[in-house]
């Protein structure tokens, strides 16, 4: 169970409304999680085979357009937001209605740390709701299924598959791939995604890569790239120098950025890149 109160102050809103206002709404969900593991026991390795319910009841939505929906925007329907009661991301938008979440995860695990899984679900709604983009496929009573993978062959590889197919012909809406490796000298990924229509409503298609590899003692090098397939050109590329220790990661990177902003054009960069042990990313650009 779930309950929440919104409260927004709203200005300059447009015309005709007034331009100033302040708005309230509570919000609620109830539902049950249900799951139920079949666990085998095989040699050296765990087989476990789950199914998923999700059964989630809330009043049907009412909507105020003044509210601008500036954290809920980006919205894509995966494994990750499969089994949540509000698959909306932030607080401007919510989801309402009846709804069921119905899932299955298959895994195997084994006892030197390898392992895969592969998980297929999809959303059943009593309504259709406008609110979600047609895009996500969860607008329709019916939503899209959901397919998502991951494995780890090798101690140090290991690798996910995610895709989204439509609900009445099967077809691939959106399709991601990757592969991640880290040893002792290099550390990288590798990822493929191809989106029929992404937040901006165009087709996208990209191969975009990152790495790490050390030379000599705490000496390395860096890189990385976005490659904008669909379009044929290099959307950015990396490429610098990287020293590491126990406690911080210090990296000089060139940057050339091929994104267009209002009048900028392509633009060239040089980035000191300081990370601290346990502390996470600061950039500072010259």
């Amino acid at each position: 169970a779930q309950v929440r109160a919104d409260v927004y102050g709203l200005d300059e809103l447009p015309p005709p409304g007034p331009a100033d206002d302040t708005v309230s709404r509570a919000v609620g969900v109830a539902g049950v999680d249900i799951s139920f593991p079949l666990v085998r026991r095989d040699g050296a390795r765990t087989i476990v085979l789950e199914p998923l319910l999700q059964v989630a009841l809330s009043p049907d939505v009412d909507l105020d357009t003044s509210i601008p929906n500036e954290d809920s925007g980006v919205l894509e329907f995966d494994e990750t937001n499969l089994l949540r009661a509000n698959k909306f991301p932030g607080f401007d938008r919510y989801e309402g209605g009846q709804r069921v979440n119905v899932g299955a995860r298959a895994s195997v695990m084994y006892d030197d740390g390898r392992g895969g899984s592969i998980l297929v679900g999809r959303s059943y709604r009593s309504e259709p709701d406008p609110q979600f983009p047609t895009r996500s496929g969860l607008q329709t009573r019916k939503s899209d299924w959901i397919v998502a993978a991951e494995g780890r062959p090798l101690e140090s590889v290991s690798f996910f598959t995610r895709a989204r197919f439509s609900e009445d012909k099967g077809d691939v809406r959106r399709f991601e791939a990757g592969v991640d490796v880290d040893t002792t000298r290099a550390r990288g990924f590798v990822r493929y995604l191809r989106d029929n229509q992404d937040i901006t409503g165009v087709k996208r298609e990209d191969l975009d890569f990152a790495g790490d590899v050390m030379i000599s003692g705490n000496w390395g090098v860096t890189f990385a790239g976005v490659r904008d397939i669909e379009n044929g050109v290099w959307r950015r590329q990396e490429f610098g120098g990287l020293y590491r220790d126990d406690c911080l990661d210090i990296a000089v990177v060139w940057v050339h950025e091929e994104t267009y902003n209002r009048s900028l054009g392509p633009s060239d960069s040089v980035i000191l890149r300081l990370t601290l042990a346990t502390l996470g990313d600061k950039g500072y650009s010259q």
